[in-house]
Order: structure tokens, then C-alpha cells, then sequence
């Protein structure tokens, strides 16, 4: 005869909770309890900083080197345009807010903007701030036994400079194997560590989708990071970072200097296969999320971490530029349609609405309802990072 105590019953009892149960199990019992309905962000990294003028921002009145290559086409918002290597998002950029006035003060390095873009500042004296995904670990648990913050794509490194890039907190991975950054950067291999990052591996299960599920995110890299994003996100997961890109130095990335050994991208890049890419995938997740009911939980952030010279230079590419760079926000509390902020005609400059880039990582900080952030002590510190700003 049976006793009545279910097997669930019994492990959580002992203490055990989900953790004790088969992975199949486990997220099915998350689906069921309603996972996502939690609210939770997705912070799209657009690591290397992508230039406005090729994105979000374009000034077809401009002179051709600053202005670039390619058009400026309209959007679904009246008297707004965006690059023409991004059709797809201009044509649902009334479920967006384009924020045009983004900049910061600190060194015009990558890592720096990093740190402020994941953390919410540069890193003092005292030590490195969490990245908002460890703040989400810390302040908002899973109560379904499931990661609170999963980083796709691995960590990002090869980015310039030994600096921290601000992605320290425990985080279970995808990209690069399974492993569980800790909060001082370095794999954890403990059991649980081992446990958490195998469980985020079979959450994220593509051969679980459809054929239409895989068409609208494109058959590419970003594609399939952003529908794990979603998977995630549908399982309970509360912070999920995507780096679009896994390095800088050396590859074909938003960072287009237009320089052969470090940074070979152009702008040229942008219409050939970096746009392409990520106007089909955030315009797949967008209407993903639509669809399955994910949207006014789900705040989705798209943001670099630093902005492009506006003078296009010998190689074709743009230098860094800590003034007048771009993001989207879309879901969540996002406001569609709007437009923050506003350069100068041909760019570079703030004319409306100056938005510092501590402003992103305070507004996910905000949706998700997490307390102010919190310094790691000074043994997370990586080298410190200067304060002069302009253009690299």
C-alpha cells in the first residue's frame, strides 16, 4: 500500500528540494509552478560598442566620412530612422525605446564601460561592485532550484587589457563548456557548481524547438544564444547576460577599427553579417516573447559598452568615442515607441537628454526590484582603471 508521500514530498522534507529530482523533472515542476511569471532581464551585450551611425542612430545629412556607407531607412516610427543594416528592428521599433544620448566619463577603453554597463560603476579602490546578474543570485534566489544568472557565451576576455570587465558573481555558463564562474572570475568545479552548469546545458535544449521556433532567430551564433535566452527566461531563470561576441582582439566584431591584427571589422561589416545577424535575432526574440507570453515579465536590454568616433578613419573603420552611443530596451516596463535622447547632426555630440551609462544597469536594477548594489571586497579588484575620457 502506498503512503500518500510523494517522492517531491519526501526530498523536500530532507532538505534536498529540487536539486533532488531528475533535470526533466525539475523544469517541468518550474514550468508548472509558473517560473515565468517572475519578472526577469535579458542584457544583450553588444560587446566592442557598435557604432551608431551603422545602427540606431544613422545621419544621412552628414558628410560621407562621418555618415558612412550605408542608408538611413525609416521605421515604424514616424521621423525616425535607423541604419538600413537593421530592416526588421525598423520595422517594430514602436515595441522599442531607443535611447540615442548614452556616455560615460571614465577611460575610453572597453573595460572600463564594462564595469560601469554590468556593475553600474568602475571599479575603486575598494574593490569591484557585483554585476547586476550577481546581485539578481544574491537578492532573488530561484525557487525552483534552477540558476538565478546564466552567462551565454562564456566569459568575455581578450578585450584589450587585464582589467575586470565586471562580469564577477556566480553564474552557471553556456559556450564554453559546462562550468560556474564565482565571484572572483574563476570556474568553480565543486559538485553543486558541476550540477548547476550541467543542469543550464540541458535547459537550454535547441533541439527541443521547432523548425519556425529556429527560422525567426536565424541559423547564426547570435540566433541561437538569444533562443536560449528565452528558454532560459521560461524556466525561471531571473538575469541572463548574452555576450554577442566572446572576445574583441583579433575577430570580426562591433568593435570595427578596421584594423587588419587587432580589430579587423569595418563599418561594412555592419550590412555584411553583424547587422544581418542581430536584426533577425532580437527581432526573433522580440516576437518570441510576444508570443509566448514573456513580454511584460521580460525586460530585454541591448547595449555596448562605449560609442564610435564620428569620423570614419583610414581603415574603414571607427575608433572609440565615450559620447552619443545607442541602445534598445523592449518588454518589461520598456515604453514603446519611445525615443530617449538625441545627438547632433552629424553625431558624436549630445544635443537632448544625456543618459550616463550607469542609467542601463540602474533601470534593469529597478524592474527587477533589487536593493542598491553592494562593493565585493578588494580581493575581486582587478587592475585599476583610470578616469580620463575621450577617444582610443
Amino acid at each position: 500500500k502506498r503512503s500518500g508521500v510523494s517522492r517531491r514530498d519526501f526530498l523536500a522534507a530532507g532538505g534536498i528540494g529540487l536539486m533532488g529530482l531528475p533535470v526533466a523533472e525539475r523544469l517541468a515542476e518550474a514550468r508548472r509552478r509558473g517560473a515565468h511569471q517572475n519578472r526577469s532581464c535579458i542584457l544583450v551585450l553588444m560587446n566592442g560598442g557598435p557604432s551608431p551611425w551603422e545602427t540606431f542612430d544613422p545621419k544621412p545629412d552628414a558628410p560621407r566620412e562621418i555618415r558612412g556607407p550605408l542608408r538611413a531607412i525609416s521605421t515604424a516610427i514616424p521621423g525616425i530612422a535607423f541604419s538600413e543594416s537593421m530592416p526588421e528592428l525598423a520595422a517594430r521599433a514602436d515595441r522599442l525605446t531607443t535611447v540615442r544620448s548614452l556616455f560615460h566619463h571614465a577611460a575610453p577603453i572597453h573595460e572600463s564601460g564594462l564595469q560601469i554597463l554590468q556593475t553600474g560603476s568602475v571599479r575603486q579602490r575598494d574593490g569591484l561592485a557585483e554585476s547586476t546578474g550577481a546581485r539578481v543570485a544574491r537578492e532573488l534566489p530561484s525557487e525552483w532550484d534552477v540558476p538565478s544568472f546564466v552567462l551565454i557565451n562564456g566569459g568575455l576576455h581578450a578585450t584589450g587589457t587585464s582589467a575586470s570587465v565586471g562580469d564577477a558573481g556566480r553564474c552557471a555558463t553556456l559556450g564554453s563548456g559546462p562550468m560556474v564562474i564565482g565571484a572572483d572570475g574563476r570556474n568553480l568545479k565543486d559538485g553543486v557548481a558541476t550540477e548547476l552548469a550541467e543542469l543550464t546545458e540541458t535547459m537550454c535544449d535547441l533541439q527541443s524547438e521547432s523548425r519556425e521556433t529556429h527560422d525567426r532567430y536565424g541559423d547564426c551564433p547570435m540566433g541561437r544564444m538569444l533562443l536560449q535566452s528565452r528558454q532560459l527566461v521560461e524556466q525561471g531563470v531571473r538575469f541572463v547576460t548574452v555576450n554577442t561576441f566572446q572576445r574583441l582582439e583579433g575577430e570580426r566584431t562591433w568593435d570595427a577599427h578596421g584594423c587588419p591584427s587587432s580589430a579587423p571589422a569595418t563599418v561594412f561589416d555592419y550590412q555584411s553579417w553583424m547587422g544581418p545577424q542581430f536584426d533577425r535575432a532580437m527581432s526573433g526574440l522580440l516576437d518570441d516573447l510576444v508570443q509566448r507570453g514573456l513580454w511584460e515579465t521580460t525586460l530585454v536590454v541591448c547595449a555596448g559598452e562605449i560609442g564610435r568616433t564620428p569620423l570614419i578613419n583610414s581603415g574603414g573603420g571607427r575608433d572609440h568615442w565615450t559620447t552619443g552611443f545607442s541602445a534598445l530596451l523592449a518588454g518589461g516596463d520598456a515604453v514603446c515607441g519611445e525615443v530617449i535622447g538625441a545627438t547632433t547632426s552629424v553625431g558624436g555630440e549630445i544635443a537632448d537628454s544625456p543618459r550616463p551609462l550607469e542609467w542601463i544597469p540602474e533601470r534593469m536594477a529597478q524592474f527587477l526590484g533589487l536593493s542598491a548594489p553592494v562593493p565585493c571586497g578588494a580581493e575581486l579588484a582587478a587592475p585599476q582603471i583610470g578616469s580620463s575620457a575621450g577617444s582610443v
